[in-house]
């Protein structure tokens, strides 16, 4: 599909000859352009790309869910419940983005055995913070919060692994 570039009354392409006009400008132009000579085509595709990238499915393994007392939690049928650890994963950033002096930048849940054996966490501070104590924080938390979505581990504290991957001046979690 070609597109013609916007012309006024001479055969000089708008824009072209004024220094004060950004490139942002010119593709603004550009993507109206395309829009308007084809307004199915441009949203059509972009659709199309929005949708295969919805469904690209991170990989997950099943998480058994677990009683206070660390057996294994049973429905009346004798039926066993499981969660992803994609939601686990979830949940787990979702508490880190909670944060004033910090903000989750990568998160990682490693599954043996249908539990939680690892949650690796890396995590951007604000200049200024003590890294070592926002970790020991950071850490207690995450802890608390897998005990309450999938119940005690029956062989242990899950490990928390925090990794401060970069410290920024203001607010982390604006970066």
């Amino acid at each position: 599909m070609a597109v013609e570039p916007q012309r006024d009354d001479g055969d000089d392409l708008v824009g072209a000859d004024q220094p004060d006009v950004v490139g942002g400008e010119l593709l603004d132009r550009a993507l109206r352009a395309v829009r308007e000579d084809d307004p199915g085509g441009f949203e059509g595709v972009r659709s199309s790309v929005l949708e295969r990238v919805r469904r690209t499915v991170v990989p997950a393994d099943p998480v058994l869910l677990r009683r206070a007392d660390g057996g294994v939690d049973h429905d009346p049928d004798g039926s066993r419940t499981w969660v992803s650890s994609r939601v686990v994963r979830s949940a787990v950033r979702r508490l880190a983005q909670q944060r004033v002096a910090s903000a989750p930048a990568s998160v990682q849940v490693d599954v043996d055995a249908e539990r939680v054996t690892r949650v690796r966490l890396g995590l951007v501070c604000s200049y200024g913070t003590d890294v070592r104590a926002e970790a020991a924080e950071v850490r207690g938390e995450v802890q608390e919060l897998l005990v309450s979505l999938v119940g005690p581990n029956p062989r242990g504290a899950v490990d928390v692994d925090i990794d401060v991957v970069d410290v920024v001046e203001g607010d982390p979690r604006l970066v």
